[in-house]
């Protein structure tokens, strides 16, 4: 069980793990480069770099197929720092004087811990186990056992399976985030679970914190700038709580989502994201640096930092690497300056060293759809639920240009809804546009990205799950806290301290209520996992050994024919990626609203849907509390999730199938397999099916049979409980009486 004694000293030895493999590296980095910096620098320097560094390393060795080779890096890091050390001279008057300067930064120590508590309140009650079972709270359900195996599995093997769908190899995905507590793994035998919860938040929230402070500070050169800019980031939500003001607080459930992006304060929900903010801020911070002194050190540090973004997070990549190359090109026409080119192509080889390898034969997901997350955003019950998706779709059919329009307008709703208080930085960036000779590279390089995160969603979908191109807009939200603070002090700072004092409340109020609404209604569940349940599972989690594989049954509404064939339909809707599908089922829609009064609708005609397709896929958003499939208590059928994975510790045939279809996997086909299984196979089916599925135990709910005699599929039962019954496959060549 996860008492909280065993959590603390597992989070020591995280926390050692961390210095030796983390911090030592980063330090080593900024010694070997020379870098000029004061103390806060240099420990965002060392914890950034040292990051970046353990995930290169601990890439290439599971490459070589040599994981534990990381004992090795860490060792010599060590060794290396102890060596630095014993040689370093005695501090200096200038050194000792910095360190008490570090002391005068203690607002910074309180914001840190500040936005570390309001994040960690999203996660760490979250996947304890206990004679109670295991809670999961809010969307910890989908996302939390995706992540938890993936982790695991990248600390044991590689390449990695796709959670959940075992026998395929994970392509087309970003990892790092993954792989950097999978080399932390190796490294230390702690809970996976804890990792997830309790360890990787804490890490991600300060570092945000930090890097948005010194990025803040190098550029602008002003601390009360930093602090506006870091107090944005780590804190602030967005205006969503406009929409319950305008049409009432019993509409909208989570305000931080009404206009589709959520703030940098509630991603730490999003492993991927959370922890390329921090190197998003912190490349910033190099670029700065890179474009001021040109030294040489700064260059190299901003390829390391920003070359590891897409195995992070790959929209993040694409954005800084579009940025970049924007910002060179408009300084070398405009100004002659050759710095940015320089920092692009320094940057390049890393990126395509991280980013080719798992993308190089997979598909593209991405697909041109124009305007579909504007209508989504308008019409969806968890967003600003203003209208239905029919009336809309219908409108589309008789005045397209009109709805065009329509989309088109929201374009700035969609802005500065989501933008909140930092849409104040909107205005410096449009000067720097129209004034590039004149313009500082940083605000150009900013203007370059925002209009990168507002294009890619506005104009483009990804299959399967269409609304994923939202999350580029995460990154606009973020860095958009670094102009918005400039101008809000350009504002207060010739002003009575009174005043100033008051414009700082009013710019950090304005930001607040989003956030503490959200910190209100994360108490409901996602997923509570009765003790019997899990008791089963982590009893299998010792049985089984690496390889096997495990068949769990599939969520009640896919056993029954009306519940398959929705979902059958629901992922053809998924694959509705452009504009001519969308006008086709407009022009039938309106076709089968102009039938008489009375007439009867024929098999073919269109029902009509209750809101856009895509939205029913996103998590539960800001309109109500979710529901009984959100708040599951896991009876016979069981949510769509990969907590048979993360919890046995082992993969399983078929689990979250809504990330498989991300990846582009074929699930209809082993969805339809798995049914067949369940319900209707005879003894010989049975059996040819885990042949060739490779699967090794069965899991079946107590109070359900097999549509087959068990034994003669070579299923022996060896575990029962009052929730659930397991079977183990012994192959015809293998000894049926025996484990």
């Amino acid at each position: 069980m996860m008492t909280f004694g065993s959590f603390l000293g597992q989070a020591a030895l995280a926390g050692a793990a961390l210095l030796a493999a983390v911090y030592l590296p980063g330090r080593l980095w900024v010694r070997a480069l020379a870098l000029r910096l004061d103390p806060l620098e240099r420990l965002a320097a060392a914890w950034v770099s040292g990051m970046s560094l353990l995930v290169l390393v601990y890439w290439g060795l599971a490459w070589l197929g040599w994981e534990g080779g990381i004992w090795l890096y860490v060792a010599a890091c060590v060794v290396l720092e102890l060596i630095a050390s014993r040689r370093q001279p005695a501090p200096s008057l200038l050194e000792r004087r910095r360190r008490e300067v570090l002391s005068g930064y203690w607002p910074l120590g309180l914001l840190v811990l500040a936005a570390g508590a309001g994040q960690a309140w999203f996660m760490v009650f979250s996947g304890w186990q206990s004679l109670s079972g295991l809670n999961l709270y809010a969307w910890h359900s989908h996302d939390a056992p995706w992540h938890i195996y993936n982790l695991y599995q990248l600390s044991r093997t590689f390449p990695p399976e796709v959670p959940g769908f075992a026998g395929e190899i994970l392509r087309n995905y970003h990892i790092f985030a993954d792989l950097f507590w999978g080399a932390v793994l190796r490294l230390v035998k702690i809970n996976p679970w804890h990792v997830y919860f309790r360890v990787a938040p804490w890490l991600y929230s300060w570092l945000l914190t930090l890097t948005t402070f010194v990025a803040a500070r190098a550029w602008t050169r002003s601390r009360p700038v930093a602090y506006l800019a870091a107090t944005a980031t780590a804190v602030t939500s967005n205006f969503g709580y406009v929409m319950p003001l305008l049409f009432g607080l019993h509409k909208y459930f989570f305000w931080d989502s009404v206009f589709w992006v959520q703030s940098p304060f509630t991603m730490i929900f999003n492993p991927g994201v959370s922890a390329s903010f921090g190197l998003v801020m912190f490349g910033l911070w190099a670029l700065q640096r890179w474009q001021q002194d040109r030294y040489w050190g700064h260059l190299l540090t901003l390829a390391l930092v920003w070359g590891v973004l897409p195995g992070f997070k790959v929209y993040a990549g694409l954005l800084v690497m579009g940025a970049l190359l924007v910002l060179g090109a408009a300084r070398l026409v405009f100004n002659r300056d050759s710095a940015a080119l320089l920092a692009f192509g320094a940057t390049l080889p890393v990126f395509l060293l991280v980013f080719l390898p798992p993308n190089l034969h997979a598909p593209s997901l991405v697909r041109f759809l124009p305007g579909f997350n504007l209508a989504t955003m308008l019409v969806a019950p968890d967003r600003m639920a203003l209208g239905s998706a029919a009336a809309l779709k219908l409108l589309f059919a008789q005045r397209p240009l009109l709805v065009a329009g329509l989309l088109a307008a929201l374009i700035p709703v969609f802005v500065v809804g989501n933008l909140g208080v930092r849409s104040l930085g909107l205005g410096s960036l449009a000067r720097a546009v129209f004034r590039p000779r004149q313009a500082d590279p940083l605000l150009l390089f900013l203007a370059a990205l925002v209009a990168g995160a507002l294009l890619a969603p506005v104009l483009f979908v990804q299959t399967g799950i269409q609304w994923n191109t939202i999350q580029f807009f995460y990154y606009a939200v973020l860095v958009m806290s670094l102009p918005a603070a400039k101008q809000a002090w350009s504002w207060l700072e010739s002003r009575p301290e009174s005043w100033r004092r008051l414009g700082v409340v009013i710019f950090i109020a304005l930001g607040l209520p989003g956030s503490f609404q959200a910190l209100s209604v994360m108490g409901w569940w996602g997923t509570h996992l009765t003790w019997e349940r899990l008791e089963a599972f982590l009893w299998l989690k010792t049985q089984a050994v690496p390889g096997e594989v495990i068949l769990r049954p599939l969520p009640d509404e896919l056993l029954t024919d009306e519940g398959y064939a929705a979902w059958l339909r629901l992922q053809a809707r998924g694959r509705m990626t452009r504009v001519a599908d969308w006008s086709r089922e407009a022009r039938e829609l309106s076709q089968h609203a102009e039938e008489p009064a009375g007439g009867r609708q024929t098999e073919s005609a269109p029902a009509v849907p209750e809101a856009l397709p895509g939205a029913e896929e996103a998590p539960p958003g800001p309109t109500e509390k979710p529901g009984p499939r959100a708040g599951n208590m896991l009876p016979a059928g069981w949510m769509d999730t990969a907590f048979v994975a993360a919890l046995t510790l082992h993969n399983t045939y078929l689990e979250d199938t809504v990330s498989s279809l991300i990846l582009d996997m074929p699930v209809a086909a082993r969805v339809e397999a798995v049914r067949e299984f369940y319900l209707r196979a005879d003894v010989v089916q049975a059996r040819l099916f885990l042949e060739k599925a490779g699967v090794t135990y069965v899991l079946l709910d107590a109070d359900r049979s097999l549509p087959f005699p068990p034994a003669g599929a070579n299923l022996r039962k060896i575990f029962s409980n009052q929730a659930m019954m397991i079977y183990k496959y012994i192959p015809p060549y293998g000894d049926f009486s025996g484990h």
